[in-house]
């Protein structure tokens, strides 16, 4: 009797496992998916000294996380570049992203499009420049989006 009850179990886990992997791709959302505008609903630094995540939602209510995770030892073009989906709303699914890979450059082009509405070129100039006045007077999201894109242009 405990081994049909242990068959069943498994033979329930293993479904709900399958189920759960079959949604997947209907949670799964790509850069070119998100219609512009967009809206920064988040921007986090972790305390690595390297690491930024960006959580940005399209027009059309599509969210993306873009994450940037390294260190302060670990040189900005050497550090790893994620994609997050939420599955089920909640569960995060972390992409790796390659370098020159089409969803790298889907990303670059989502944040300079958006850049190029919501970040005036003499602020942009500025924060090129590392001048601390533009870190001042500019929003927290709008300077890691601008870090995150010249960051992917760096990893070439």
């Amino acid at each position: 009797m405990k081994l049909k009850k242990c068959q069943a179990l498994l033979l329930i886990a293993v479904l709900m496992i399958g189920f759960v992997v079959a949604l997947l791709p209907v949670f799964r959302v790509d850069p070119h998916e998100l219609t512009q505008p967009l809206t920064i609903l988040g921007a986090q630094a972790w305390a690595d000294g390297g690491s930024i995540q960006l959580e940005v939602r399209g027009a059309n209510g599509k969210r993306l996380a873009i994450e940037r995770v390294g260190s302060l030892e670990v040189e900005r073009s050497q550090q790893k570049m994620y994609l997050v989906n939420a599955v089920f709303w909640f569960f995060p699914w972390r992409r790796v992203v390659e370098r020159g890979s089409a969803l790298e450059t889907e990303t670059h082009e989502m944040l300079e499009t958006w850049l190029k509405e919501s970040l005036p070129p003499k602020q942009r100039e500025l924060l090129k420049r590392n001048d601390p006045l533009a870190f001042q007077e500019t929003p927290g999201e709008v300077v890691m989006a601008y870090d995150i894109a010249t960051w992917i242009t760096e990893r070439h």
